[in-house]
């Protein structure tokens, strides 16, 4: 019978093996690119004040270091921070959750990646993130967010990724589950550890916001923000062509 375990108290140990495939330099140099192009404030490294939204363990944040850019991480789970703090030593840390940035409009730019935007558990949390955001950002300063438009979502889809590592070995498996309408889906997510003759094993099933990108954009223009929409693509900048279901958003405060 394998032993239960508490997910978020017990994830932060094996996050980074979780995330092993995640293209992190490619998302640091794609938010490099978007940097260049659509930031209107002096952005000099020095002046460059950049906020890394859910940043986990800060593994994007490790690849931001070389920018030379003043680094704040926020998440609402200590044991990732605590992680975070030795890969980037010189970062300022948040613990709160993202629709609680303290309103300080410090930040020249800011990311939420990994679809972790769903995080929020209503339109009204979303409502309330891109309140806090716009706050918490200078005039002409951006935030890059990855997302799913609702309609594409697929219940039949699913990503599973093992490792063993010495007497290690892992099973993640995650999946969206959407009923076909309304504004929330759940995050199902299972997780297998067989070490040393024991087995541990992680469940959860986590609520999320779920959204049209028509829907999204509303949101975000109430807020003040504009808008341009990418097809969600690290390697290179494509505009989105308006059938995909997986965008990268840049949303910048007038």
């Amino acid at each position: 019978m394998p032993t239960p375990c508490h997910l978020y108290q017990d994830l932060s140990r094996y996050y980074d093996q979780f995330c092993q495939d995640i293209p992190y330099a490619q998302q640091a140099q794609t938010l490099y690119r978007i940097a260049q192009i659509f930031n209107n404030t002096d952005s000099t490294p020095s002046s460059t004040h950049y906020l890394d939204i859910a940043c986990g363990t800060g593994q994007l944040m490790a690849h931001t270091q070389a920018f030379g850019w003043h680094l704040t991480g926020l998440d609402n789970a200590a044991s990732m921070l605590d992680q975070a703090a030795l890969r980037c030593p010189n970062a300022r840390w948040l613990l709160s959750d993202m629709a609680n940035i303290p309103a300080d409009p410090q930040y020249t730019l800011a990311s939420c990646l990994l679809y972790s935007m769903h995080y929020n558990s209503s339109v009204q949390q979303l409502e309330a993130f891109f309140r806090a955001l716009w706050n918490a950002l200078k005039p002409g300063g951006f935030c890059l967010f990855d997302c799913v438009d609702k309609r594409g979502i697929d219940n039949t889809a699913g990503l599973t990724t093992y490792y063993q590592n010495g007497s290690q070995h892992f099973a993640f498996n995650s999946r969206w589950v959407y009923p076909g309408q309304g504004n929330q889906q759940t995050l199902n997510l299972s997780i297998e550890l067989t070490e040393n003759g024991q087995h541990y094993s992680w469940q959860d099933e986590h609520p999320m916001v779920a959204v049209s990108i028509a829907e999204l954009e509303a949101l975000l223009t109430q807020q003040g923000f504009t808008l341009t929409l990418f097809e969600r693509n690290f390697e290179q900048l494509i505009a989105w062509q308006g059938s995909s279901f997986n965008l990268l958003v840049v949303a910048q405060k007038a």
